[in-house]
């Protein structure tokens, strides 16, 4: 006998109700995840209405609400690195931190650290530096870079402390450090 969902059961004008509510819970977080890996405003925003309309189609995969926000960034993910393989463009990378009142010095060093940063992440794969940026870009904990991803958090954990090794050996080479 075939499971019957709760959200099977409502009609349109709640599935409606229920994707607005997520659209204004999510969608400066989904923006900002599909941004990262499209780095095209534009592109980012018509990420978010795809999956905003691609929720409210599958709506019914949801068994959980409050793990609506993880889902979410599944599909923003999933949509973004598909238009990057249309695309076929490489995942960009974080720009330097500098202040108005930063010495020439110091906008010299924070652009000469951010590019080390950036060619170290470079050479990370797409799944090391999504993992990374959920982490530290965005600040997620394991458990939702787990929703996020789907996958599980042993996974997550291992696919992180994988990553962050990468991340030093490659920056350390750029950068000269021995160690």
């Amino acid at each position: 006998m075939p499971k019957c969902h709760i959200m099977d059961t409502l009609d349109r004008r709640a599935k409606e109700k229920i994707i607005l509510d997520l659209f204004r819970t999510f969608a400066q977080n989904i923006l900002a995840v599909a941004y990262y890996v499209v780095q095209d405003h534009a592109l980012a925003e018509d990420i978010v209405q795809e999956t905003f309309l691609t929720a409210m189609d599958k709506l019914y995969q949801l068994n959980d609400l409050n793990k609506a926000g993880g889902w979410l960034k599944r599909i923003a993910i999933n949509k973004a690195y598909s238009e990057m393989r249309k695309r076929q463009r490489t995942f960009p990378q974080p720009v330097p931190w500098v202040t108005d009142d930063s010495s020439v010095e110091d906008t010299l060093i924070a652009k000469e650290e951010a590019l080390l940063v950036c060619e170290a992440l470079d050479r990370l794969s797409g799944e090391h530096q999504m993992v990374l940026f959920l982490k530290y870009f965005r600040g997620l904990t394991v458990k939702e870079i787990a929703a996020a991803l789907n996958a599980p958090e042993a996974t997550v954990k291992s696919r992180l402390q994988r990553s962050r090794e990468l991340f030093y050996r490659h920056y350390h080479r750029k950068a000269g450090v021995q160690g």
